[in-house]
C-alpha cells in the first residue's frame, strides 16, 4: 500500500517498510563542470540511450514533480532563453547562483550508450567514432596478454577522448580483430567511420535486454540519497539491488560509455546552472529541511516500482530545445534494432561553431 505525506500543498508517495534515513551528499561545487552542464542543457546533448520517463501521473514522477515544488518554494526558477541563449528568472532576471531549473522530462538512464557533448558538426562524428570504438573495445573477449593494452584503451577514450592515440596504441593486427575485418583491403579509419553512425545494440546485446524485461520487468528502487552533484545537477542516487545488477550484466554488452559508473544509478530532479560553491551550504540547508518534510511523516525511505515494459531507446537529443532531433520508440516494439542512427544534416546556425568539449 502506498503511503502519503503531505508537505505544504505536495504530496509525497511511497511504499511502506522499515524506517530508514534518506542520506543527503553534496560534492563541491566546481565552476568549469557547471559551466559545460550549463552549455550542454543549453545546446542539447546527442546520444542513444534506454531511458524510462516518469510522467507526473506515476509514484515516482510526482514524488520529483513534488519535490521540485519544494525546492522553488525556497529558490527562484531558472528558464532557457532560447534567444539569447542564457539561462534566466521568468521575470527575464540573470540566473544567480541559487537560481533552480527543474528537469522538464523526469527520466531514469538505465544505459546511456552514447553521451555526446558537443555542438558542431565534426565534434559530433569524432564523438560517434570513439563511443563506437569504445563499445567494440568492450564487447571484445581479450585474451590474457591483451587484456592490459585494451583496458589503457577504454581509458585513453573515457579521459581524454584522443583517439589518435587509441588507434596509435593498438596493434593493427589486434585492432582489425576487435572491429572484425577480414578484408584486408578495408581501410580502418573509413571503416570505423562509416561504422560509427550505427547503432551500439547488438543482437546479441538486444535479445539479452529482451530476455531480461520479459522475465522480470518490475524493477524496484529504494532511494539511497538525494545528491548535489559538483556540475550543479541534483539528482536521486539508488540503492542497487541483485535484479539491478542483473539487468546491467545484460547491459555491459553494448559497452556503454555511461555518464556515472557502471555501479549508479540515479534520476535527476534539476539543477543549478549558476550555481557556486559559497552558495553550497545554503542549498544544502534548503535540502535538509525538505528531506527532514519528508521523514518527518513518512515510516520509510521511499521505494518506487520501474516497469521495463516502458523502457525507451532515446537516439539523437536529450532535452527539449531540438525536439525535431529526439527520436523515441518503446524498446519492446521490435523496431529498435533497426533504429540506425543516420548521418542527419546537423542542426542550423544557432549552434556555435567551435566545440565546446
Amino acid at each position: 500500500m502506498k503511503s502519503q505525506l503531505e508537505t505544504s500543498s505536495n504530496t509525497f508517495f511511497g511504499f511502506r517498510s522499515k524506517l530508514q534515513k534518506i542520506d543527503l551528499k553534496t560534492s563541491a561545487i566546481d565552476e568549469v563542470k557547471v559551466r559545460l552542464n550549463r552549455t550542454n542543457k543549453l545546446f542539447g546533448s546527442f546520444g542513444e540511450t534506454l531511458v524510462i520517463f516518469h510522467e507526473p501521473g506515476t509514484a515516482l514522477g510526482q514524488f520529483i514533480v513534488n519535490f521540485q515544488n519544494e525546492l522553488l518554494n525556497y529558490f527562484t526558477k531558472a528558464v532557457q532563453n532560447l534567444e539569447s541563449k542564457q539561462f534566466v528568472s521568468e521575470k527575464e532576471e540573470s540566473a544567480q547562483p541559487t537560481f533552480f531549473a527543474p528537469i522538464t522530462n523526469p527520466h531514469t538512464t538505465i544505459a546511456a550508450l552514447r553521451v555526446i557533448d558537443s555542438y558542431d558538426e565534426n565534434s559530433w562524428n569524432n564523438c560517434l567514432v570513439q563511443s563506437y570504438l569504445y563499445t567494440k573495445l568492450m564487447q571484445y573477449p581479450p585474451k590474457n596478454e591483451e587484456i592490459e593494452i585494451i583496458e589503457r584503451c577504454k581509458l585513453l577514450i573515457l579521459d581524454n577522448r584522443n583517439l589518435d592515440n587509441v588507434l596509435n596504441e593498438l596493434p593493427p593486427a589486434l585492432l582489425r580483430k576487435i572491429l572484425r575485418i577480414e578484408d584486408e583491403d578495408t581501410d580502418v579509419l573509413h571503416f570505423i567511420k562509416s561504422q560509427s553512425h550505427s547503432s551500439l545494440i547488438n543482437t546479441t546485446a538486444e535479445q539479452s535486454i529482451v530476455n531480461q524485461i520479459l522475465n522480470n520487468p518490475s524493477i524496484e528502487l529504494e532511494m539511497e540519497s538525494i545528491s548535489l552533484n559538483a556540475n550543479g545537477s541534483l539528482g536521486i542516487k539508488w540503492k542497487l539491488n541483485e535484479q539491478i545488477l542483473d539487468l546491467r550484466e545484460s547491459l555491459i554488452q553494448i559497452g556503454a560509455i555511461a555518464k556515472h559508473g557502471s555501479q549508479v544509478l540515479t534520476t535527476t530532479i534539476g539543477y543549478f546552472p549558476n550555481c557556486s560553491e559559497d552558495y553550497r551550504n545554503e542549498i544544502k540547508q534548503v535540502l535538509q529541511n525538505i528531506i527532514l518534510k519528508v521523514e518527518s511523516g513518512y515510516d520509510c525511505t521511499p521505494k518506487f516500482l520501474l516497469n521495463l515494459y516502458e523502457l525507451q531507446l532515446v537516439q539523437f537529443s536529450r532535452n527539449d530545445l531540438h525536439p525535431n532531433y529526439i527520436k523515441k520508440t518503446l524498446f519492446l516494439e521490435q523496431q529498435h534494432i533497426s533504429n540506425i542512427i543516420q548521418q542527419q544534416e546537423f542542426p542550423g546556425n544557432d549552434f556555435p561553431k567551435k566545440a565546446l568539449l
